[in-house]
């Protein structure tokens, strides 16, 4: 059922994303290193509830990062949060 949605994250992955290296600035290596990872937490909540809609599981899945990132202090937890939060985003656009 959100065999699309699987195939449309894992497009976003290979198309927008870049790989973290050690000669990126720190912030950069950082939101690098959180998108992948906002990426595959995606792939696991979608494959692991197929009969969920995608649309759904995105949509709670950034909403809950962006609390996340409100209610935290720690700045990094913060970017790796709102990070989270605008790769779901951006997503949650391929598929309007």
């Amino acid at each position: 059922m959100n065999d699309i949605a699987i195939d449309t994250i894992m497009r976003f992955r290979n198309e927008r994303l870049i790989s973290p290296n050690e000669d990126m600035p720190r912030e950069s290596y950082f939101k690098a290193s959180y998108s992948i990872w906002a990426v595959y937490e995606l792939l696991e909540r979608v494959m692991d509830h197929p009969l969920t809609s995608a649309d759904d599981i995105i949509n709670e899945f950034a909403l809950k990062m962006e609390l996340f990132a409100r209610v935290t202090d720690d700045e990094e937890a913060k970017l790796k949060f709102r990070v989270a939060s605008d790769v779901a985003e951006e997503i949650m656009l391929l598929f309007v």
